[in-house]
């Protein structure tokens, strides 16, 4: 039997379609598959042939879109499979990080605590859907394992924008709680990299980037709700309602009951 949990949603970023798995014979046989689709499989025990090459616990295999490509388990000792696939054109710019032999599209893995965990999620939630950024967190948590700290001499990775994406999503969905540290563990990246992407795409450091998009996400609940000062605060990722008030002043110029003030005099205005 094959598990498998979907994502949903239009969140434009890197785009994971699936993720799988099984550990049956005809769970973990993939015959002549040829889709548009890539997939990267994991083998978390037992043993398969992968177009013809051995494949067993802890490595891991590529299929490239359109071409036909076989998985056969043993039978003897059929293998667990975990894999995830994305029609995502962008994708090709990850592939390098895998290390695959350039003939046989294998290659091994390190991340047996991540792939366990997503294993169990993923028998859990069969057949159910989740959000595009939750997918990319779960992809992400497997694929920074793949990364060598070689690789982040310059920003100017093919890799990087695919973090820059991640990031604003993971921002965007979790900001009342995300901090710089917690990004670049989700990478698998170091602070001093994190930081020269963001200034390269934005400008800006990854923290005043939170904290902008913070501020922003304040301005709309003291126009729209009758929220306290410090409910907005919390609402916003701030325990501390003078710390929220400095960061919303140096932003905005004022303080956060100024601008309540200013938006509802404005509104009251007569035009």
């Amino acid at each position: 039997m094959r598990y498998r949990v979907y994502s949903i949603g239009k969140i434009p970023t890197l785009k994971m379609h699936l993720i799988g798995y099984s550990s049956d014979i005809i769970g973990t046989t993939f015959v002549a598959r040829k889709n548009e689709t890539h997939l990267v499989g994991y083998v978390l025990s037992g043993k398969a042939t992968y177009n013809g090459h051995p494949i067993s616990a802890g490595q891991g295999f590529l299929f490239t879109p359109n071409v036909a490509e076989n998985v056969y388990p043993d039978k003897s000792n059929p293998p667990e499979l975990l894999w995830f696939t994305s029609a995502d054109s962008r994708f090709n710019e990850l592939l390098p990080y895998y290390g695959a032999d350039s003939k046989t599209k294998i290659f091994n893995h390190t991340s047996p605590a991540e792939l366990q965990y997503i294993k169990e999620l993923v028998i859990t939630e069969n057949r159910a859907t989740i959000s595009d950024g939750r997918m990319l967190e779960l992809f992400f948590s497997v694929f920074k394992h793949h990364l060598n700290e070689q690789n982040y001499v310059s920003p100017n990775l093919p890799a990087a924008q695919s973090y820059i994406d991640f990031s604003v999503n993971y921002i965007k969905t979790h900001y009342n709680s995300i901090t710089v540290s917690k990004l670049t563990e989700l990478l698998g990246v170091s602070q001093p990299y994190l930081y020269r992407i963001f200034k390269e795409a934005f400008g800006k450091s990854p923290k005043a980037f939170i904290t902008e998009y913070r501020i922003n996400q304040a301005k709309k609940l003291l126009k729209e709700t009758d929220l306290t000062v410090s409910a907005v605060a919390a609402a916003v990722g701030y325990s501390d309602s003078f710390a929220f008030s400095k960061a919303f002043s140096s932003i905005q110029n004022m303080s956060p009951s100024e601008y309540r003030s200013l938006q509802s005099s404005t509104a009251s205005a007569p035009i």
